[in-house]
């Protein structure tokens, strides 16, 4: 179980500030943070034990199965770890794929959107092209029917004598 260094202190009885040094000391890193307190795992509480227990109640070195247990949890925990962190590692690149994948499909909408401007644009010149010729020849044809409306008027209205 996972355990604080308040909590491993008071087990030992002694100072969380003392355990704390230790720990800095020799390295020992929590399995995880939260709320801003750092909890250790078995293997790490095993060490600790170890090194605050008094001489006279151990013996002078740890029996080398204890430390083979030691590692092994230490080893297995570095490697949840991992796996967590390669899980994590393969999200991150699942979710920068489909944001590719989206800029792509976004360039290419703008690179269509940029051809049909370019169509409309050549379309709309054409027509103002168009519509001015058009005027043109409005505006000729309305001058020559001016200048023809009285003779015109008067052909249809003529009085017969």
């Amino acid at each position: 179980m996972e355990k604080t260094l308040k909590q491993i202190a008071d087990e030992l009885g002694i100072d969380k500030q003392k355990l704390y040094r230790f720990v800095v000391k020799h390295g020992i890193s929590e399995i995880y943070q939260k709320n801003n307190m750092k909890y250790y795992d078995e293997s790490a509480q095993l060490i600790i034990h170890q090194a605050f227990i008094k001489k006279d109640d151990r013996n002078d070195e740890l029996d080398k199965d204890t430390i083979i247990e030691i590692l092994k949890k230490q080893a297995e925990t570095l490697k949840n770890e991992l796996d967590s962190r390669n899980k994590q590692i393969e999200f991150v690149q699942n979710e920068l794929n489909i944001r590719n994948k989206q800029y792509e499909w976004l360039q290419a909408e703008i690179e269509i959107r940029n051809e049909k401007n370019d169509s409309l644009t050549e379309k709309l010149f054409a027509l103002t092209d168009f519509t001015q010729e058009l005027h043109k020849e409005y505006t000729a044809l309305h001058q020559l029917s001016d200048g023809n409306k009285e003779s015109i008027f008067k052909r249809m209205f003529k009085k017969k004598k």
